[in-house]
């Protein structure tokens, strides 16, 4: 981290970076992770082209070869325990409804709550995700956003995001049929790879490498919770097929659709994203992004920092503090040995 990014927080005293690691971050040592990268996050699998990297804004063999750590930091979140805990929750988890939601297209839907399984074996809840991730892999797709065409990214309004396929896919990788979905596409901002290149490009680098990685890794994870969501939740299923029964101009003449993405057991914000960073991290991950001398945050999540107010219960309190997430942290979480078994 250079000295000017460091003025920025005149409150952090030198020893303080020192201790947290972003001054000598590059006598920490790479990535050493070496595993595969799962199936579901592969370039490709049995022949089918999975990452399309037209928009990537360098070639397709050097967004490979830069995105490989970050994308074996996201294989490492996927498998670990709170990342099997959330994910199954997701798919297997009590039901709880919550109410019926009328919607711009005049039907209704269920507004969840997931709750964990109790008492659940944990070989028996990995054995579970695992055969659900792998089902799910044969139907997912990603992207890089064309940020002349994409307002969303184009006015950065998001780092990534899920979607539909542009085909849409009605899936049931549940085999339930109470649990039909859609199939899904990851559009990810292409200045994180532009930052992958800047920081490889640094004379001490690997400070900066091990930050983006996190970062990349951290917001690939976040939209997997989407795509798990999407692929059991019928209600999503029921508005996109009377959506697409209706004209362009019927459906621009809607607006935003009000999303029924379930709640993970009693939380006041329905964002499976944030709620397995929570889970994964104990708060939510925050990145000046595509700026690689900046600092990784953490954060209560739902606080006043990231929501303004809460969907179910008390508003947030009018205070919240940030903490910085340790460069020693980011480095020890690529590390093979540390990963293996999982943590």
């Amino acid at each position: 981290m250079n000295a000017e990014t460091r003025n920025q927080y005149p409150t952090i005293r030198p020893e303080q970076w020192q201790q947290l690691g972003y001054l000598d971050s590059d006598s920490l040592g790479p990535s050493t992770l070496s595993k595969d990268v799962h199936p579901l996050l592969s370039f490709s699998w049995r022949g089918r082209e999975k990452w399309d990297c037209q928009h990537s804004g360098l070639t397709e063999e050097r967004t490979h070869e830069l995105l490989l750590p970050g994308l074996r930091l996201v294989s490492e979140f996927m498998l670990s325990p709170p990342g099997i805990a959330h994910f199954h929750a997701i798919f297997y988890g009590h039901r709880q409804e919550l109410r019926d939601l009328t919607t711009q297209l005049g039907g209704k839907h269920k507004q969840y709550s997931f709750h964990p399984l109790e008492g659940l074996d944990p070989n028996t809840a990995r054995e579970e995700v695992t055969t659900a991730l792998m089902r799910l892999e044969r139907v997912i797709e990603f992207e890089f956003a064309d940020r002349s065409t994409d307002t969303i990214f184009r006015t950065g309004g998001a780092r990534a995001m899920t979607r539909a396929t542009r085909n849409i896919e009605e899936i049931n990788i549940l085999e339930d049929e109470r649990c039909r979905g859609i199939a899904s596409r990851i559009t990810i901002d292409p200045r994180f790879v532009a930052a992958l290149e800047e920081a490889h490009s640094r004379l001490d680098n690997t400070g900066y490498v091990l930050s983006v990685n996190f970062n990349f890794a951290k917001n690939t994870y976040h939209e997997l919770q989407h795509v798990a969501a999407l692929a059991v939740n019928s209600d999503v299923l029921s508005q996109l097929k009377q959506m697409q029964s209706m004209s362009l101009q019927q459906r621009l003449a809607l607006g935003p659709l009000e999303s029924p993405e379930p709640y993970l057991e009693g939380q006041q914000i329905a964002e499976l994203g944030c709620s397995g960073e929570q889970l994964m991290f104990g708060g939510k991950i925050d990145w000046e992004f595509g700026n690689v001398d900046a600092p990784t945050w953490i954060y209560d999540w739902p606080s006043l920092l990231n929501v303004e107010e809460f969907q179910r219960g008390p508003g947030p309190e009018m205070t919240a503090k940030r903490y910085l997430v340790s460069m020693r942290y980011m480095r020890r979480v690529q590390q093979q040995a540390f990963v293996s078994p999982p943590f």
